[in-house]
């Protein structure tokens, strides 16, 4: 009896130590709260201004296009083609990884279309202001861009 309890303490005792321990996973790295700032087309880049627009897509669902510009004190009465970054999301508060953001070059007429492996969260509507967050990245355009930004809704 002896013997069958010393093999089955034995079995218990292996058990326990060929168990592996359940390693903690790593914490996500922290989400950016500064502007949205990094590098546009190899350059370094910080939003200072901000605009939306209402819009109805070709589907008819609506949603919001979100213009970001570097350019200080930019608001509803300027011209869209001021705005380096053009962001596209329903019009509601969530997560968006499948829609997409336009990044143009501000030397020239390039833009790139991004869709995949982003994100793009707008966090609060509230009268006439929507606040977001956005990171999106493209090695072959040398562009990577992260943080919050807030933009007047001006229709």
């Amino acid at each position: 009896m002896n013997l069958l309890k010393t093999i089955f303490l034995i079995l218990i005792a292996a058990l326990i130590l060929s168990c592996k321990k359940k390693h903690n996973e790593p914490e996500p790295p922290a989400r950016s709260t500064l502007p949205v700032s990094g590098k546009l087309y190899g350059k370094s880049y910080t939003i200072a201004s901000c605009k939306a627009n209402k819009r109805v897509d070709y589907y008819q669902e609506e949603g919001y296009e979100i213009f970001l510009s570097s350019g200080k004190n930019y608001g509803c009465g300027t011209a869209d083609e001021n705005f380096h970054i053009i962001i596209r999301t329903p019009r509601k508060i969530g997560k968006f990884s499948e829609h997409y953001a336009i990044l143009s070059d501000p030397a020239n007429s390039d833009y790139i279309m991004f869709t995949d492996g982003n994100l793009f969260e707008i966090t609060s509507i509230s009268g006439n202001t929507i606040k977001g967050y956005m990171k999106v990245s493209s090695p072959t355009t040398n562009s990577d861009l992260e943080g919050v930004f807030e933009a007047t809704i001006c229709n």
